[in-house]
């Protein structure tokens, strides 16, 4: 009896874990990261583009050819590579997470609540993030997990807008350093860009 209760614990255990335990731990994982270096495939209704994401805390930086972001906590700033238009904004949170996808798994506990989604996969936790809200812009969310690390691979959005995006992570790292410079904008670089200030 003592040794049946010994085996059958542990798998009980391994059942009961549930969406919202894994999606914490991913959420405490990139919190508790010293800093994020990431590249990234996006594809949507306009096509696909390469891009990198670095982050430390709050601050990011994104690249892409068609734009590049900036953000130190405080301060929002984009540049439009085809109008060669730079703006600056105060953003909120809901801003901060359509630049930053990683922001929607570090603070989904706050707008979205986490199920198992039907789709499976060998190897990964597929997790769908439904809005608490119907005020969300956001439809569907689903974040496909490492199951070993946890890091994210696959992040699907589709916005009540009807804009879909599927962004494909194909490195990631949680240890990288950064410089304070490298999450804010230099307008050296970009001398003949149009700044507007929306803050």
């Amino acid at each position: 009896m003592l040794l049946a209760m010994l085996i059958i614990a542990p798998i009980k255990g391994l059942s009961a874990t549930t969406a919202a335990d894994i999606m914490k731990r991913a959420s405490d994982n990139l919190k508790a990261a010293k800093g994020v270096n990431c590249k990234f495939t996006l594809s949507s209704d306009q096509g696909k583009m390469a891009g990198t994401l670095k982050a430390s805390g709050a601050k990011f930086t994104l690249s892409s050819p068609a734009s590049s972001t900036w953000y130190n906590g405080k301060n929002l700033w984009t540049y439009n590579a085809a109008t060669k238009e730079t703006t600056i904004v105060t953003p909120t949170a809901s801003e901060l997470r359509e630049c930053n996808p990683l922001e929607y798994i570090k603070g989904y506990y706050s707008a979205f609540t986490p199920s198992f989604s039907k789709s499976k996969r060998t190897g990964k936790y597929t997790i769908t993030l439904s809005p608490k809200k119907k005020s969300n812009e956001v439809k569907t969310l689903d974040v496909t997990l490492n199951a070993k690390t946890l890091k994210p691979e696959i992040i699907s959005i589709v916005l009540k807008s009807g804009y879909k995006s599927v962004i494909t992570i194909n490195s990631i790292e949680y240890n990288s350093t950064f410089k304070t410079s490298d999450f804010e904008y230099q307008k050296s670089k970009f001398p003949k860009a149009q700044i507007v200030d929306l803050r």
